[in-house]
């Protein structure tokens, strides 16, 4: 990527996650970057071009932080937290009102984020629980598939909410995670942990 065209992306994922999306315009982005409206135009199409290429960068790095994960951790209860750890600090930009301008404004946008989930995100979580369910790390009673539907929902409802109360989505995040990781490892088999 050449600078410029990254130095707008830096910009764009400063601003969108905190401004939205519909909020940020590119006059905004051009101006903070120093650029003319024109140059913004060499390396994007349109505002949606950048979202999309934010979004599929952001995506990518969790896909590919998966993929190496696995392969590292044999104890998936540490495995999870890791990634729940990576998750939390990592993904920044995907806000309650980025997510939401993404749901209302750019839905093609809005379909990546749901493949993503689905294709990786959700078997890796999938995976783990069997793994976890198998090696007696979780409760051997789970439901993996409800299971993982459900925390889905739930992560889904936090980000997505855009109500005050929910500012501190991180924490929101954190705790809903640590739940969930408590909650099904199997506590009468503390040996294994």
């Amino acid at each position: 990527m050449k600078d410029t065209q990254q130095e707008i992306m830096k910009t764009a994922l400063l601003l969108f996650p905190n401004n939205g999306i519909k909020k940020t315009s590119i006059d905004l982005i051009s101006k903070k970057c120093g650029i003319s409206k024109k140059t913004f135009y060499q390396y994007f199409i349109d505002k949606e071009d950048i979202v999309k290429k934010i979004t599929t960068i952001e995506l990518t790095k969790v896909e590919k932080y998966i993929e190496n994960l696995a392969s590292e951790y044999n104890n998936p209860p540490d495995e999870l937290l890791i990634f729940f750890n990576f998750i939390q600090n990592n993904i920044s930009v995907f806000t309650s009102v980025f997510i939401n301008d993404i749901i209302e404004y750019y839905p093609k946008v809005y379909q990546i984020v749901i493949k993503s989930k689905k294709d990786k995100f959700t078997p890796f979580l999938l995976l783990n629980i069997v793994r976890g369910i198998q090696d007696g790390f979780y409760w051997e009673t789970l439901k993996p598939k409800l299971l993982v539907d459900l925390y889905m929902l739930q992560i889904d409802t936090i980000i997505e909410n855009t109500r005050k109360e929910f500012s501190d989505k991180r924490e929101i995040l954190n705790c809903t995670n640590m739940l969930f990781l408590h909650g099904i490892i199997d506590t009468s088999r503390k040996e294994k942990l």
